[in-house]
């Protein structure tokens, strides 16, 4: 069965789906949350196939229907490989999607017979590999891959896919000068089926921008090193939206029947030996719903000593506090446990208060020696004092900045406080929603225990709903009418088919609706997807450009300050909204020996001086602290 996230307010929990492996279960704090894509990426010989089939294998012996399409190894490999898995993977269906091209006479074009294979079960498959026609040029084509993917749910209702690899579709189809909307539209057919997906890549690199990267709902990263002749294996959770989650690396084995995480070690990011830090006891397997409920709170502790400690606090006490809370866990004693979950809280409480009264009011030196004309200039809280004293005081009204970062840094959070900022000042605020269906947006919130209801959001995602009425043939780009976000709602699927972001539309809508009120404050939410999924030729880039700039000076001249969230661009080339915002807040996200820490940069500020240096930042329940 499913587990949830036990979670307050007046909103259902999310439904969470097991990844099959108990301790990454663990540390995705129950597992993955139901309906969303996911990324787990990984060198060659990692384990990801292996952890795919069994997130498939635990689906199947749950009585649900589940499917693998390979783009790489042929079925009979993989069930020959993976045997250990059986009986579980008797009853997952497999899709074969490595290409058959017909080529015929001129001038006949290439067939793709994709289409016309079926999924079958693995306990079907048979020994031989399926024979092949003469190929020539073969290619995998992704429209045809998303009619099967439609086809097939049509045929049987899935909860669980798996595409294994994308690496193997980006390398052999998404080609040409739509390769970043085919990408899009390709992740948003995945969220609008319904199923909880999960897609292998081949070992990115850490720092590569891709549609794939900003728009999954989290990333598993498995990694890899050769050290004095031994390889290390570790595992870490990079990005999980909506839920707390373990953000420590934990060493692990390839077994037949999956990963063996440890979760009584943790591994440096420098892969050296002396940094592997073992627990007083092995780890000892608990009931599942009970390890959930009781490891939410030792995660969330995880994170604040990790964000003290890089403040340069003692957490000596708080974290032996931690590790015996570690060890009454896993030893199953609820007593002790809340015990030493309750002494830690208090410590770091006591360790918070004291860091910020000992920084309250204190201006780095850099910000110190502003002038007396720049301190004079009216400013607005962004929402986190730390980050205001950075930037000499907050943000100067009515200007456009950018919130820069990549997946999983906290751009919509720290966007999101800076809207909930205007509202406990009474000012009416705009989230415009690109990325993400404002219900996820509200969905990933529940974890924190953030109030986001009143906040007005303008669904602009790309893909536009079809109209009722109108037949399902033609797709329309419509953008939704405004509304609280605590309203926002599944309406059910939208059209894919050349679905783009138009900034002349959410310029027209946004003239429309600030006739009878007016926005103090608004957050794009990002203007990557507009800037990846609009330029096509060198005259429309130029027309992309002059939107940007329009929807910009639009919003100044009605006296908004707007915050515009980006991933990371080229630093070789300039991007509009890097040229025409005022300044730039730079959010990282680095591991930190066996754990991951965020940190905030203010690049530039015009008009006025700020401190230049990084700090490192925390997410909580009761909001973003930066010291």
């Amino acid at each position: 069965m499913p587990v949830t996230e036990p979670t307050a307010g007046s909103r259902p929990p999310a439904i969470r789906v097991s990844t099959g492996n108990p301790h990454l279960d663990t540390l995705l704090n129950g597992g993955l949350i139901a309906g969303r894509p996911y990324l787990v990426v990984g060198p060659v010989g990692s384990g990801k196939t292996r952890l795919a089939l069994g997130f498939l294998s635990d689906g199947a012996r749950r009585g649900e229907s589940v499917l693998y399409v390979t783009l790489e190894e042929p079925p009979n490999e993989l069930r020959i490989n993976h045997r250990a898995l059986f009986p579980g993977l008797d009853s997952v269906y497999v899709f074969d999607a490595i290409p058959d091209i017909l080529r015929y006479d001129p001038p006949l074009p290439f067939i793709d017979l994709m289409e016309t294979r079926q999924s079958m079960r693995f306990s079907e498959v048979a020994d031989p590999i399926r024979p092949s026609p003469e190929l020539r040029c073969v290619e995998v084509t992704l429209s045809a891959l998303e009619q099967t993917l439609k086809t097939e749910f049509s045929r049987r209702r899935y909860t669980r896919l798996v595409i294994d690899s994308l690496t193997a579709l980006e390398y052999f189809s998404m080609k040409g000068p739509d390769t970043r909307a085919g990408a899009q539209t390709f992740l948003r057919l995945l969220a609008d089926l319904g199923a909880t997906t999960v897609l292998t890549v081949e070992a990115a690199a850490e720092e590569v921008e891709s549609v794939e990267r900003m728009l999954a709902r989290g990333t598993i990263r498995l990694f890899r090193w050769e050290v004095d002749g031994r390889t290390l294996r570790a595992i870490g959770i990079e990005k999980f939206r909506g839920s707390v989650h373990d953000a420590r690396l934990h060493p692990y084995d390839v077994s037949p029947l999956g990963l063996e995480i440890d979760l009584g070690l943790t591994i440096s990011r420098e892969a050296d030996r002396s940094a592997l830090s073992p627990s007083a006891h092995p780890l000892v397997e608990a009931d599942r719903q009970r390890l959930l409920a009781r490891s939410i709170d030792i995660v969330r502790l995880v994170t604040d000593i990790n964000y003290l400690a890089a403040l340069g606090v003692n957490v000596t006490r708080a974290q032996a506090e931690l590790d015996r809370a570690r060890e009454a866990l896993r030893e199953e004693r609820p007593e002790a446990l809340s015990i030493h979950i309750g002494l830690a809280r208090a410590i770091i409480q006591e360790a918070t208060i004291a860091q910020r009264e000992s920084t309250a009011g204190v201006p780095s030196e850099r910000v110190a020696r502003a002038d007396a004309g720049t301190a004079s200039i009216p400013r607005i809280s962004i929402g986190v004092p730390g980050l205001d004293r950075m930037m000499g005081g907050g943000l100067v009204p009515g200007r456009p900045y950018l919130l820069t970062g990549g997946p999983g840094t906290g751009k919509t959070l720290l966007g999101l406080t800076f809207l909930l900022e205007g509202l406990r000042r009474g000012e009416e605020v705009l989230l415009v929603a690109v990325d993400e269906p404002p219900v996820e947006i509200l969905e990933n919130l529940r974890s924190t225990g953030w109030d986001v209801s009143k906040v007005q959001t303008l669904d602009a995602n790309p893909g536009t709903r079809l109209l009722k009425g109108k037949g399902d043939g033609r797709s329309m780009r419509l953008i939704a009418d405004m509304e609280p976000l605590g309203e926002a709602s599944d309406r059910g699927p939208r059209a894919v088919d050349n679905g783009e972001v138009s900034l002349q539309s959410i310029q027209m809508k946004l003239k429309h609706a600030m006739t009878p009120r007016s926005f103090s404050r608004v957050l794009f939410d990002s203007i990557t997807t507009v800037r990846r999924l609009s330029a096509r030729t060198v005259g429309e880039l130029q027309i992309r450009r002059a939107e940007v700039q329009s929807l910009l000076r639009f919003l100044s001249e009605r006296g908004v300050t707007t915050l515009v969230t980006a991933m990371p661009a080229d630093p070789l080339i300039l991007t509009p909204e890097e040229i025409l915002t005022r300044g730039e807040i730079l959010l990282t996200r680095k591991w930190v020996g066996d754990h991951a820490l965020r940190y905030a940069r203010v690049v530039r500020l015009r008009g006025s001086d700020h401190d230049p240096e990084q700090h490192p930042f925390a997410i909580t329940s009761n909001g973003i602290f930066l010291e």
